[in-house]
């Protein structure tokens, strides 16, 4: 008996597997699916049946018997995932309890809405081993805090409420005052609006980001150019690029080859292994100045340690590698003057003769204390946060096994290889040949690209296009700010740090510390970065500090942040990473909150050090 196409849609759409199927894809199914009712005792399949139908419970109960004995009853849900999967046979019993009423969906129905690779497979296949573990099949648990806070509708709704609310209110009171003209005004309350979305996470992060950029054109608020600017800018390029290598490295087999090279020489445990993941990002640091690239790279590196290791995805020790593996790209930023633009901001608002002293030896040099304190720090925290120390099941003949099975390189790898080290040397020769690093990495790109190693399909799919509109927005609202002159506007309400600056250095890294991590709620790094750097720089020179230290500890806190939004390298981890459930986010934020601890800490230890220098 055939059923409806509104009657099919509500049914399916009810079960959490379907619930990402658009009607249009139901409606695929439709001239494919067949009511039946059994009775009480009746059989819909056996074990060893070719499986060749799903069957989703619409009224009564079935029971799978395996062994036998029960081994799950389900009510409205699926039974026969295993035609889903393309499994051969049934591999259970399935008798009605009761009178009772399925849908029947054919092997060929299933493709149209549970493809190879597609979310809806892998919970078929979630489904189907739920049967056999006797755990109720429940969706994966958020592991984000604010994304928890998404599965409440009230929360959700309160924060689209609030969207709009927060900034209307925002409006009554700059209305009441001359301190900013009309556009301003319009660009704060757009803004505003911008960042409740994002700490509400209501929506993926890029969207927000759009939402921004195209209400900032449609009113007008600064020039085309202006806002549309990081669309053109050299961080979106060096991004695309870096994907685009990321993808061939990881296609290619190359990282794998690497952590089986790895596992060679180093003991077989969790430790060992994120301490090598940690320093491979370290040392990455001085020659990558983008931690963005550094992500970029590290990710292959990191899937496939866990995949030859054979960790849980999701784990605590998966976790504990990709914590080591992010931590490594990002913690010591502040430590090498080559390691990211915010940087070179720094350096370049520094007086002459300061910049004549601060060399690229004596930056290191100078921040040499607070980068071993924060290494020290480092590896006590992720102790005492991931507190085992998993040893991995890899035997030295095992490893060995998998690099005769894979020979010698192929020339995918070597050109994945060449392609990398063309990119390495192009950084670090960049003083010689005066090319920058996103044009360097663009070249690069059209190298894979023009070999056909990246195809254009790869280039379509396993590029994060949405993380790139997330990247441009960013840059383009940045862009609009100083614009319009919000930054130097809002950097004036900083003039009084320079009391504490003067008579208690402690006081005034405090202080300053607490404001730079409560502007980073509503204004990204380098921004906050460039605001804080212009105001206090001079001030630290008319008050007799030494500019390059106030510049250190505004560079070393603003790497810190709490929530996603606030970190692009860190949404671009969790784009790469997090789709495939790789670790717990819960952790990883918990790590950061150390991480943020470990940078105040790491400073006021340091200061003893800056006195020896005769820096402070």
């Amino acid at each position: 008996m055939a059923i409806d196409l509104k009657q099919m849609a509500q049914e399916l759409r009810r079960a959490p597997i379907l619930s990402d199927c658009s009607v249009q894809e139901l409606a695929r199914v439709v001239p494919y699916a067949v009511e039946h009712f059994l009775e009480s005792g009746q059989a819909l399949f056996q074990s060893g049946n070719p499986a060749l139908t799903l069957y989703f419970v619409r009224r009564g109960k079935v029971q799978l018997w395996a062994g036998g004995r029960v081994i799950a009853e389900v009510e409205h849900g699926f039974v026969g995932e295993e035609a889903a999967v393309s499994s051969d046979y049934y591999m259970a019993d399935a008798i009605a309890v009761d009178n009772t009423e399925v849908i029947a969906l054919p092997r060929e129905a299933i493709t149209k809405v549970a493809g190879a690779g597609t979310p809806t497979i892998d919970r078929f296949y979630a489904s189907l081993l739920s049967h056999y573990s006797g755990q109720p099949n429940r969706e994966l648990e958020s592991r984000s805090p604010i994304s928890q806070l998404k599965r409440n509708d009230w929360v959700q709704s309160c924060g689209w409420i609030l969207s709009v609310v927060i900034p209307g209110i925002l409006y009554l009171i700059l209305r009441e005052t001359a301190e900013f003209d009309w556009n301003s005004q319009m660009f704060l309350i757009v803004l505003t609006s911008t960042i409740v979305m994002w700490v509400f996470g209501m929506v993926p992060e890029f969207i927000p980001g759009l939402f921004c950029i195209l209400s900032l054109l449609i009113l007008d608020i600064a020039p085309s150019e202006v806002i549309l600017s990081g669309f053109a800018s050299g961080s979106f390029f060096m991004a695309l690029s870096l994907f685009g290598l990321g993808a061939v490295l990881m296609g290619s087999g190359l990282t794998y080859r690497l952590v089986l090279w790895l596992s060679r020489f180093i003991p077989k445990t969790e430790s060992w292994y994120a301490t090598a993941l940690f320093l491979t990002g370290l040392a990455m640091t001085p020659i990558l100045p983008s931690a963005n690239g550094r992500i970029g790279l590290l990710s292959p590196i990191l899937t496939d340690t866990i995949d030859a290791t054979g960790v849980k995805p999701g784990g605590k020790a998966a976790s504990h590698l990709a914590f080591a593996a992010f931590s490594g790209a990002s913690l010591l930023s502040h430590v090498f003057l080559s390691s990211k633009s915010a940087n070179f901001v720094v350096y370049g608002l520094l007086p002459l003769q300061v910049q004549q002293q601060f060399s690229w030896v004596y930056w290191l040099q100078a921040s040499l204390v607070v980068g071993i304190v924060t290494l020290v720090l480092y590896f006590i925290s992720t102790k005492f946060l991931f507190s085992n120390n998993q040893a991995f099941e890899i035997s030295q003949q095992q490893v060995e096994a998998q690099v005769e099975t894979l020979g010698p390189l192929s020339s995918q790898e070597w050109i994945s290889l060449v392609s990398t080290i063309v990119l390495l040397l192009g950084i670090v020769t960049a003083s010689i040949h005066k090319i920058q690093l996103p044009w360097i990495g663009l070249g690069v790109l059209f190298l894979v690209l023009s070999l056909g190693i990246l195809k254009k399909n790869e280039f379509r799919t396993q590029i994060d296009w949405p993380f790139l509109i997330l990247l441009g927005s960013l840059v383009g609202i940045a862009e609009a700010m100083s614009y319009l002159g919000l930054d130097t506007h809002f950097g004036g309400y900083l003039t009084w740090l320079s009391d504490s600056m003067k008579s208690n250095f402690p006081l005034f890294i405090f202080l300053l510390s607490l404001t730079i991590l409560a502007v980073r709620f509503v204004i990204p790094n380098t921004t906050a970065v460039a605001i804080f750097a212009t105001i206090l720089i001079p001030m630290a020179e008319s008050n007799g500090v030494n500019p390059w230290i106030v510049g250190a500890i505004i560079l070393n806190i603003s790497d810190a942040w709490f929530f996603p939004y606030q970190c692009s390298y860190y949404l671009q981890f969790q784009e790469l990473l997090d789709k495939q459930q790789l670790f717990n986010e819960r952790l990883i934020l918990r790590g950061n909150f150390l991480a943020t601890l470990i940078r105040f800490f790491s400073i006021y230890l340091s200061l003893g050090y800056f006195r020896t220098l005769g820096i402070l």
